[in-house]
């Protein structure tokens, strides 16, 4: 599965790109050897720079798996829990999905 990881309003530093990549090879499991056209755009950065609290982290994720496209976007107080939430309801997601093709 190819991924494209971009960042919005933060430095894209090498913790945060392997922890990302760590997270989404959980999704690599619902990819077939003959899906060649899997890829995950991931884009992840802060919503504003004026907010204090709450939830100013965001990270959106755009997947295509078996020529299904899919969109996923969570919030967090910090960087990795949007990402840790976006995973969960990227596989979510996935799941519903395959069991729909199983399902017909």
């Amino acid at each position: 599965m190819n991924i494209n990881i971009k960042g919005t309003g933060i430095e894209l530093i090498p913790e945060i790109y392997n922890y990302l990549s760590k997270k989404l090879s959980a999704l690599g499991k619902f990819v077939t050897d003959d899906d060649t056209g899997a890829c995950a755009n991931v884009e992840i950065g802060k919503t504003t720079n004026k907010q204090k609290n709450g939830e100013i982290f965001f990270t959106e994720i755009n997947f295509t798996v078996r020529g299904i496209d899919s969109r996923v976007k969570a919030y967090g107080d910090s960087l990795m829990s949007s990402m840790d939430k976006a995973k969960d309801l990227a596989l979510e997601k996935l799941r519903t999905e395959k069991d729909k093709l199983t399902s017909h």
